[in-house]
């Protein structure tokens, strides 16, 4: 092929595309019929967010030509998106877990227990060392005053301490 013909060739070539391209730009800003969108696709349908009215001199509202050819769904999907968001949604944060440190041991030490029909006592040695003695119903004693006996039985007594219930025994028993 000689040099004049190439340059003919791509010439024409070059003229396809730039009308091509023109053709395709005209197509998409002229406005859609309702006979050539699709059903449902009307201006009735579109959500009443999306359409923006202008007034004419009738007081009449009506909408952007490009507005009545376009399904509601996509139009009020994407017109009010936000244009700089994050490019995926920022992972949940860590839940917070509180934990409640275990209540602090008794100190005291159940030193006996006297079991009788109405008078059950139990001796107590606190951590000041004063040895005491108790019945059901009454606290431990300064160091523990919300620790209060609800049950004395033999070698060993229960103790109530807010929601929780613990056992106090008699050292060398083995909770017997």
């Amino acid at each position: 092929m000689r040099l004049k013909t190439t340059k003919r060739l791509l010439n024409l070539a070059s003229l396809c595309a730039l009308s091509a391209a023109g053709a395709v730009g005209y197509w998409g800003v002229t406005p859609v019929s309702s006979s050539a969108s699709p059903a449902g696709n009307t201006l009735e349908h579109v959500a009443p967010s999306t359409v923006h009215e202008t007034e004419t001199p009738n007081n009449k509202a009506s909408a952007p030509p490009i507005a009545a050819g376009l399904g509601g769904t996509s139009l009020s999907m994407n017109w009010e998106r936000p244009l700089r968001r994050p490019l995926f949604d920022p992972p949940a944060p860590a839940p917070i877990v509180v934990v409640k440190p275990p209540p602090p041991p008794i100190r005291a030490k159940l030193l006996a227990t006297v079991i009788e029909s109405e008078n059950s006592t139990a001796m107590i040695k606190l951590t000041n060392g004063q040895v005491v003695f108790h019945k059901v119903g009454e606290p431990l004693g300064a160091d523990e005053p919300d620790a209060v006996i609800f049950k004395i039985e033999t070698g060993s007594i229960w103790i109530r301490r807010g929601n929780e219930q613990l056992r106090l025994s008699v050292e060398g028993m083995n909770g017997k």
